[in-house]
Formats: C-alpha cells, structure tokens, sequence
C-alpha cells in the first residue's frame, strides 16, 4: 500500500516531464530556424533530436544498462540466466558483433524480436553490396580465402550469393530468434571479412534490433513487477579477432557503444574470472576508463564471472579480488564502490534459472505426474549439481528434489545477489533516475539557448558599427590570447620532452636491474631451496610459499624504493618549471579574456569562469603489481613410482592388521617457476608505468593548462562570443520589416526558454525529493 502515493506522484511528475521535453523539443526547432549562421542552426538542431530520441525511455520508464565484456566472458549466459531461457546465442568463438536491445517485459509469453524498416533497407543494402563484390570482385575461391579462418561464415556467404539471406521485420519465439541473432551478427562479421567499405553502414543504423522478452519469474527474484522496464544492450567486446587485426572496425564498434552509453544510465562489465589480470583482461581496461569519462564511476558496475571455477588451490580471497579490480581499473575505494561489484556464476545461474522456469508452465497438479525425462532442463542441472555420477543421480531423483537443488545452486551462483542488490534497487529507482537524467540535459541546452538569444537581443541596443568594433576587439584579444597559448605550448611541450628524456634515463635500466638470480639468492638467504625444494606436508608447503612470497615483496619494495627516487626527481623539477611557465603566460591568456569579458558584459551576460589549479599524477609506481598474489606457486602432491606399488602391496596385508608402514605423499614447490614469473611481472609493471607517464605526456599534461574548469580552451570560449556577435551584426543587416519580425520571435523564444528553464528546475527538484 505504501508504494501506490509514490507510484502514483512519479507517473504525474512523469507527465509533467514528457511534455516539458516536448515543448523544449519544439523550441529548439525554431530556434534552428531563427539562427543564420551554418553552426548554430546544426547546433539546436542536434539539440532537438537529442531531446527527442531521450523521450522514449522516459516514456516508458526504462531503465537502459549497456552491457560490456571481453570475448567468452559470458555476458550472453548471464542475460539467458535472467531470462530463464536460451535466447542469446553464444559459443567459444566471438559471437556479438553488433548492439541489440533486450527488453524485459512481464506480461509476454515468448520473446519477440523486431527490426526496424530503417534498419532493415540498410541490412539489405549491404547485403547486396556484399552479393557484388562476392559474385564479381573476389570471386567464390577467393571469398573462402577471405573467411577461413572464420568457417561458420561458409554457409552464410553462400545464402548471400544466392539472396537466400533473407531479414524479417519481426521473429517470435526463443529458437527462431537465437537463429536469426546468430545470422545478423554472422552477417556484420562476414562484411568486415570481405568488404571493410561497409562497416560505416552500421554506425548509420539508428534503431538497433530489439528483443522484448519475458524475464525470469521466481518469488525469490520476482522483479518485474517493479516500476521501470529494463533494457539491456548487448555489445560486442573490445577483444574480437578482428577488431585486433582491423583499425575500422574497432573505431566503429567504439562509435556503436559511445552512442548507446550517451542514451543509457547504467553500464555494466562482466569479467571472466579465469583470464582475470591476463593480456586478454587487460584489453578492456582502456575501454572502461572511456566508459567512467562518458557515463561516471557511480554508475559502473562489474560482474566477475566464472566464479565457479575457482580452484582450491587460489589464494586471492573475494575482498583482495574486489580490491585488484579497483586498483586496476583507478576506481574509487569507498565502501560504495565495493557495493558494486559482484561474484557470479552465469552458467550455473542460467542451469538454474532455466530449469525453475520450464517447472513455472506447468501447474502444480502437472507436475505431480510429470517424468523427469519430460523435463528438457534436468539433465543440465543434473549434471551440474550431481557431478560425475550425475545420470545414475537422475534416475534416482524426483522433480521437488531437483527444485531444491535448483534454487541451491542459484544461491551459489550469487547471481541472485545482483538481481536484488543491482537490478532491483536501480528498477525501483529507474522512473526518477530517467527523468532527472533527461532534466539535466534539458537544463543545460535550455541555458545554453537563452544566454545566446538575450545576447543576441541585447545587441539590438548597439549599432552597426558598435557591434563591428566589438568584433574587431573580440579578434584582437584572440590573436593575443592564441599567440599566449601557442607560447605556452611551445615551452610546455619543450619542458614535456625534457621530462620524457629524463624519464627515459632514468628508467633505461630499470627492468635490466630486476633479475631473477637476486631474488633467487634473497630466497636461498631465509633458508630455502630455490632448485627443488620438496616438504612433507600440505601445510609445510604451504608456509613455505608464504615466506617466499613475503621475501619477494619486501625484495621488490627495496627495489621500487631505491628505484623511484630519480622519478620523483624527475617529476618534482618538471612541476616547477611548469609552474613557472604557467605563471609566465596563463595570466596574459586570462587578461585577454577577462577584458572580453569586462567589455561585453553589460551587454551580453556571459560568464567566463576562470581556473589555474593543477596538478600531476602519481607516478611513483611504489606498489606491488596486485598480480603477485596471483602467482601459482606449483605446489604438487608426489608419490614416486615405487612407492606406489609399495602402497599397492601392502594395502591387503594391511586389512589383516599387519600394520606396514605406506610411503607418504610429498609435497614439491616450484619454485624457480615462481621467480622466473615474479621477475617478469616486475617487469611487467615498470614498462606498464612507463607506458602511462609517456601517455599521459602526450595527450593530456600540455592541454591541461589552457582550458578553464568547463575543458573549454579560451580561444574556444571566444569563438562562441564571435559567433553570436556576427549573429547580431547579420541581423542589423535586415530591412524594418524582417527586423521587426525577428524581435517579436526572439521575445518570445527568451520568454518561452525561461518558462521551461524555470519548471525544468522545479521538476529537478521534486525528482530529487523521489529519489531521496
């Protein structure tokens, strides 16, 4: 009873909301109309359909989370788990290679998938485009050449060749629409194999196939009752084969992910647990800071997946894994971060899920004279919770049996876990969620509007030479503020190469003085036997691998301490003299904008924030690489080949209480292994650093100090000044009538843009009241 008053204050805010965005919309058309000017009238155009494409999800309340993993990291297992059936294909070999739109809906019965008429004229546009270059430029011999590495594409060429591929615009049910999922992503595959000019068709498409589904529906995870649809997007991973061996199709990709995260208000990463801080992990790692920049930490979560294959033998725990990740990723530490991140097993959530949802069609009394042999999901559950044994298990069993174990390893998958920590808290918090999202868009290009028109009004008081004498002081003071910035960056980038010369330096001996023969003799000086070193016991060996562990880190920490002092000295004389350079030239950059500023203000009410603050980042690299721990230290139970057969013998004698004495089980570490790994991975993280520092050098350091606290640069900042003062200065070209015409509508655009500016703010705030 309590939610009805709250369901019922978000559906009217709801309404409120749709239509503000509506008449913002419309506003932002006619404001196109009155620019003159190429850029603005692009600008509010954009604008507008920015507004308008946003209108849908708040609509219909959804609640969009862009889903992201490396290749077989089983993102499409974890959204069958959430489903309960098997409607994304996967396989070992890459699977997704374009976006689709999953939407759970809990009043369907079977999935229907739908592609636009948009979409599919470009889908059979290319497909014929492929049909040519097949037929008449490669040829049947040389298309096979092309795809063999790729033989799942044999067949699919063959249909195109023949227009045997053929799109539908709507598919129903689970089987025909893993096929025809399986041939679309099949199909953008085998374009990038033959014909790359293509691949800028799909950064054309603007409505991605869309799946509504049913959503798994179980008294424990029942969340579709929930206010908010969820929408999850699938997308291809950053590790496919040829997104490595193909520049353009990685930059498309990229451009198909960037466009869903500007739409969406979740993103979510799956790891795979069993590749976890290894090169394929690692490839996502650049993309998750792109992601972070785009949509925020605070709405980035991470599955880490594959939980289930977690071997005894591991010694990382759940919080040291929680915190590798947030060290490797540069992700805040709170405890809120921590809420963030889970353990899953998606194979044995969807063995789970996929059964409990094949008992839901039938009714109870059903079920009592069902055979388990009716059940399509036992087997895979029951070899999933039975093990080796698992078809004698099933002819044992009963079906209640089976749904205990159901609902037992779903709690082990933890998967559940995230239904209701995640899914279910952002569900309930999707509705104001979306409206304060699109609020705040709308906030800022309401704003960015009405400062232009009375700007642009303003200019009506001055006259035609007034306001060319304003432009000709507005370009004088650029050319000062660009030959300041072209100064400063000149001395920047001749004291970042400085710096890059000296990092070189001081890092050219860096990896040659981490080698393994010293930290061998570190481990021979506590008393252990770095060739072979064998003990009598699983603990033995296991107290053993810990000292060895402790005297490589205190090794390594030695090393990193006496290492990082010419770094830091590096760094520390860098900062001054970068300092010195800003403080030489900034000021000016500033004056010029200042008295820009100061001129017009009176006139155009524009504010320029200005902001010197800045810093460098740590590059110390005073920390252990979080991989160590991860290190396998090749503890291995041993019976020689005698003592076997010993054991062999004496077993029967024994059972006659003779009492002889068995050969025990030795325990042997490898530990040459271990340091030849540990050195590497030393190794490993001072080039990594290295890396970051000369990255950093190049792409960010030198345009950090010429840009205000918006990241716009002042030269930018008065380019826009002398747009709209040209603007202004066309518009005193108009006749009386035309001139008079444009008066009345910029009245009423300002007074219009004021109004919604104004309910804008009193939405956000009773959007923020809801959420609170």
């Amino acid at each position: 009873m309590e939610t009805q008053p709250l369901t019922a204050s978000i559906q009217d805010l709801q309404k409120k909301v749709v239509e503000t965005l509506q008449e913002t919309g419309k506003l932002m058309g006619r404001a196109s109309n009155l620019f003159t000017i190429e850029s603005e009238k692009k600008k509010y155009i954009q604008f507008q359909n920015q507004i308008n494409e946003a209108l849908p999800s708040i609509q219909n309340f959804e609640l969009r989370v862009v889903i992201v993993a490396p290749t077989s990291a089983g993102k499409s297992t974890l959204v069958n788990a959430m489903i309960g059936r098997e409607l994304l294909p996967s396989r070992t070999l890459d699977m997704t290679a374009y976006p689709t739109e999953i939407v759970f809906k809990a009043e369907l019965t079977e999935p229907v998938l739908t592609i636009s008429e948009a979409t599919l004229s470009l889908f059979n546009e290319a497909m014929e485009t492929l049909r040519i270059k097949i037929v008449e430029y490669l040829g049947w011999d040389d298309t096979l050449k092309k795809i063999a590495d790729y033989p799942l594409l044999k067949n699919l060429a063959e249909k195109v060749k023949e227009r045997k591929l053929i799109f539908p615009p709507q598919i129903t049910g689970y089987e025909k629409i893993k096929e025809a999922l399986t041939e679309i992503n099949d199909f953008v595959r085998l374009c990038r194999k033959l014909d790359p000019s293509i691949n800028q068709t799909w950064s054309e498409i603007k409505d991605l196939p869309r799946i509504e589904t049913p959503f798994i529906q179980d008294e424990k995870i029942n969340i579709t009752k929930r206010l908010g649809n969820l929408v999850i997007i699938d997308t291809p991973g950053p590790n496919s084969r040829e997104n490595n061996t193909e520049k353009t199709p990685e930059d498309i990709r990229k451009q198909l992910i960037r466009k869903q995260l500007n739409q969406s208000s979740v993103v979510l990463v799956v790891l795979d647990y069993t590749v976890f801080n290894t090169e394929v992990d690692n490839q996502i790692r650049t993309e998750i800071k792109e992601i972070v920049e785009v949509i925020g930490e605070d709405n980035l979560y991470i599955l880490v997946n594959k939980i289930d294959q977690r071997k005894p033998g591991d010694t990382i725990t759940s919080k040291e894994l929680r915190e590798s990740i947030i060290a490797s990723f540069n992700l805040n530490s709170s405890n809120n971060r921590n809420n963030k991140i889970f353990e899953v097993s998606g194979r044995r959530a969807f063995c789970a899920t996929n059964f409990i949802q094949e008992i839901k069609q039938y009714s109870p009394e059903a079920i009592s004279e069902l055979k388990i042999s009716e059940l399509k999901t036992a087997e895979p559950l029951a070899a999933e919770v039975f093990g080796m044994d698992w078809k004698e298990e099933l002819e044992d069993t009963t079906i209640d049996t089976l749904q205990k174990k159901a609902r037992k390893l779903l709690e082990k998958s933890k998967f559940s876990d995230f239904l209701e920590n995640t899914i279910n808290v952002l569900l309930v918090k999707s509705a104001p969620l979306s409206l304060k999202s699109s609020l705040k868009k709308s906030e800022n290009r309401l704003k960015n509007l009405n400062n232009a028109l009375i700007c642009w009004q303003s200019g009506f008081n001055r006259d035609f030479n007034q306001i060319q004498d304003d432009i000709k002081f507005v370009e004088e003071e650029k050319k000062q503020i660009e030959t300041n910035e072209n100064l400063l960056e000149y001395n920047l980038n001749q004291e970042l190469n400085s710096l890059n010369n000296d990092l070189d330096y001081a890092l050219k001996n860096w990896t040659d003085n981490i080698r393994s023969s010293d930290l061998d003799k570190k481990i021979s000086a506590i008393g252990i036997n770095t060739k072979f070193l064998e003990c009598t016991s699983d603990k033995d060996a296991n107290n053993n691998s810990e000292k060895i562990k402790a005297c490589t880190e205190q090794y390594f920490k030695g090393l990193l301490s006496e290492k990082g002092i010419p770094i830091k000295n590096c760094i520390s004389a860098t900062e001054d003299n970068l300092s010195k350079l800003i403080n030489q030239y900034l000021p000016g950059i500033q004056d010029s904008a200042i008295r820009v500023r100061t001129r017009i203000q009176t006139n155009f009410s524009i504010n320029l924030e200005l902001t010197n603050k800045w810093k460098l980042p740590d590059f110390s690299a005073n920390k252990i690489p979080d991989k160590m721990s991860n290190i396998n230290m090749g503890i291995e139970s041993k019976i020689s080949i005698w003592g076997q057969l010993h054991n062999n013998f004496v077993a029967p004698l024994n059972l006659l209480r003779l009492n002889i004495p068995i050969v025990q089980e030795k325990y042997s570490i490898d530990v040459q292994q271990y340091i030849q790994e540990a050195t590497e991975l030393m190794k490993d993280k001072f080039e990594e650093r290295k890396s970051e520092m000369k990255k950093y050098i190049t792409n960010q350091l030198s345009k950090e100090y010429i840009t205000n606290e918006n990241n716009v640069s002042y030269s930018d900042y008065i380019d826009q000044i002398s747009t709209i003062l040209q603007q202004i200065l066309e518009s005193k070209k108009l006749s009386e009538e035309p001139l008079k015409e444009l008066k009345v509508k910029l009245e009423f655009a300002i007074k219009e843009s004021q109004e919604l500016l104004s309910q804008v703010e009193d939405q956000l705030i009773d959007v923020e009241k809801l959420i609170d």
